[in-house]
C-alpha cells in the first residue's frame, strides 16, 4: 500500500498567535483530558525539532 507524499504550503503552517492559542488551549484542557495533555508534549517536541533543525526565526 503506497501512501501520497505529504505536502507542506505556507497554510499548513501555523503563524506565532496561532501557535500561542493552540498551546493555551492545550494548556487548560491538559488537566482534563489526557488526550489534550498529550497532544500538548507533540505540539512541543514538534516546535523543539523545528528549532534543533534550525528552522527557527
Amino acid at each position: 500500500m503506497h501512501s501520497k507524499p505529504f505536502r507542506v504550503d505556507a497554510t499548513k503552517i501555523l503563524t506565532r498567535r496561532e501557535l500561542s492559542l493552540v498551546l493555551a488551549d492545550l494548556k487548560a484542557k491538559a488537566p482534563r483530558s489526557k488526550n489534550a495533555g498529550v497532544n500538548l508534549i507533540l505540539v512541543r517536541l514538534a516546535y523543539c525539532t523545528h528549532e534543533l533543525a534550525g528552522g527557527g526565526a
